[in-house]
């Protein structure tokens, strides 16, 4: 399996999803919001960090509900 390299933001946001987070974001919004469900508190990341976790396969958009994006298989199994 080829390496994924992934900034210190990217592996916080992958960690934060893996262990059950909640990534919230809509098209009025830049970026997206991540909620971490172990310290119950959330921050902003931008459109940079979103984009290059979905063009490295770490998150897709789950086409049953608009705006809804979700870890993938891959992402959930990644090490950080």
């Amino acid at each position: 399996m080829n390496k994924i390299e992934l900034s210190k933001k990217q592996k916080e946001v992958v960690s934060i999803l893996q262990r059950g987070g909640c990534l919230i974001t809509s098209n009025e919004m830049k970026g997206a919001e991540v909620w971490d469900i172990v310290t119950n508190k959330s921050f902003r990341i931008s459109n940079r960090v979103f984009w290059n976790l979905v063009d490295k396969g770490m998150i897709f958009q789950n086409m049953n509900k608009h705006q809804n994006y979700t870890i993938t298989k891959y992402g959930k199994t990644i090490e950080l």
